[in-house]
């Protein structure tokens, strides 16, 4: 049985290569950040500059980088240590 959202979940080609590198600890953290992201449990900040419409959620040192400007659907870009995430 496959769980329920809110929203439905579109996953970019970017998301899907950083997560692959990820280790499994942190592939876990994220899995569960963004099923909260995916019931309206929590809400990222707002990004600025070149990002501008995207939003970021932190999940240890790694950011997830989304938007959920669609109504019933959130957009998860791409995920990567807070070090790269911004360039």
């Amino acid at each position: 049985m496959s769980e329920q959202f809110k929203h439905e979940a579109w996953v970019e080609n970017r998301f899907k290569k950083s997560f692959r590198n990820i280790d499994v600890e942190h592939k876990n953290l994220i899995i569960e950040k963004m099923k909260q992201l995916l019931n309206d449990e929590i809400q990222g900040e707002y990004l600025r500059g070149p990002y501008k419409g995207l939003k970021k959620v932190r999940v240890g040192k790694y950011r997830i980088l989304y938007s959920d400007h669609e109504p019933c659907r959130v957009i998860f870009h791409d995920v990567r240590p807070r070090e790269s995430a911004y360039i």
